[in-house]
């Protein structure tokens, strides 16, 4: 019995060996691998990276509770919402018939996305390849990545009771993905604060934090003061910034030299308790085809649209645009601070 024991050994390795290879490796097995796509715990993701056809890539981390576009920018709470959800939720429909897989697959290596999904430490939890839509673009074609090799066959995902594909939630533009909250920000948080209008210097003025209480002082242009407004004005003026975003970013434009060459309509400075700093420029923006609003009351062709400007940011190196609708409310004047209850109010002259 002595004598057989190692070969019984050996071939209870093999045998286990074997069973592990059929186990790991069987249809039944590599099908379930390559078709679960969704990632239920996604509050355990820490990186998500994007790659598309052509090399540009997106990569989304997690800082403790804080996450950044490619290290540098906070994350597009919204763009990242449709991502996790889609990741989340996904469901698998089925399998891309055998007949339909040559077509697909063309068409996938025209234009893919990418997708790895980390949950700690540096090789990913997932990856996967997210293609175009189906006829009725309502699934969306994806193949799973096995261990480094792509998987034997697409399938069609979808979410359930979205009746849209999901592709334009995996894209790599930079910007897509980057915030685009200029200023969110009230007394508790801002030390100074200046307005300057360039064309109109009587109707500009700075706000400034008097010690270590939410107590402000308002001065003209000049650095001088009248009678002081009550706090309250002040107060209800500065949470006017605390919802400022842009419409969206324009820097690839190609009229952005061109405005950036102009005067300001608008110079905001802003600097917080903790010596953090937002300063903005706005300009005009010329009337164009797209402007809602061509002529005035008095039926004159405009020069400028009414309902948006253009916004420079972090010393010029950013370029967007903005809705009157939004900042309009921040847009006010010196002398605004001073009209009594029932006088009517005057407004900063915006085109």
């Amino acid at each position: 019995m002595k004598k057989l024991l190692p070969y019984i050994i050996v071939l209870a390795l093999l045998g286990a060996g074997v069973a592990f290879f059929v186990i790991r490796y069987s249809p039944s097995t590599l099908a379930k691998k390559e078709s679960e796509f969704a990632v239920r715990d996604v509050d355990a993701i820490t990186k998500v990276v994007l790659t598309d056809i052509k090399g540009q890539k997106v990569v989304l981390t997690k800082e403790s509770k804080r996450w950044l576009v490619n290290g540098k920018y906070d994350i597009n709470e919204e763009s990242q919402g449709l991502l996790f959800t889609a990741i989340q939720k996904m469901e698998t429909q089925y399998p891309v018939p055998e007949n339909a897989q040559p077509l697909v697959l063309k068409d996938m290596a025209k234009k893919r996305f990418r997708c790895e999904i980390y949950t700690g430490g540096d090789q990913p939890y997932k990856v996967y390849y997210v293609g175009g839509p189906t006829a009725d673009g309502t699934g969306t074609y994806v193949i799973m990545e096995v261990d480094g090799q792509i998987g034997s066959r697409p399938y069609v995902v979808h979410i359930s009771g979205i009746d849209a594909y999901l592709t334009s939630r995996y894209y790599t533009d930079e910007e897509y993905w980057r915030s685009k909250w200029v200023y969110r920000d009230n007394a508790a948080t801002i030390k100074a604060l200046s307005v300057t209008y360039d064309r109109e210097k009587q109707k500009s003025f700075s706000i400034t934090r008097v010690g270590e209480r939410d107590t402000f002082v308002i001065t003209n242009s000049d650095g001088l003061a009248d009678a002081q407004p009550k706090q309250r004005f002040i107060h209800q003026y500065l949470e006017f910034l605390s919802g400022l975003s842009l419409e969206a970013f324009e820097n690839k434009n190609p009229i952005k030299d061109t405005i950036l060459g102009m005067q300001p309509f608008c110079t905001i400075k802003l600097k917080r308790v903790d010596n953090t700093e937002t300063n903005v420029e706005i300009f005009y923006m010329p009337i164009n085809a797209h402007s809602r609003q061509q002529f005035d009351d008095k039926g004159r062709a405009l020069l400028y649209d009414v309902e948006h400007y253009y916004i420079a940011m972090d010393g010029r190196r950013d370029f967007g645009l903005i809705q009157y609708y939004v900042w309009g409310k921040a847009l006010r004047s010196y002398q605004d601070f001073y009209v009594r209850p029932g006088v009517k109010q005057p407004t900063v002259e915006t085109h």
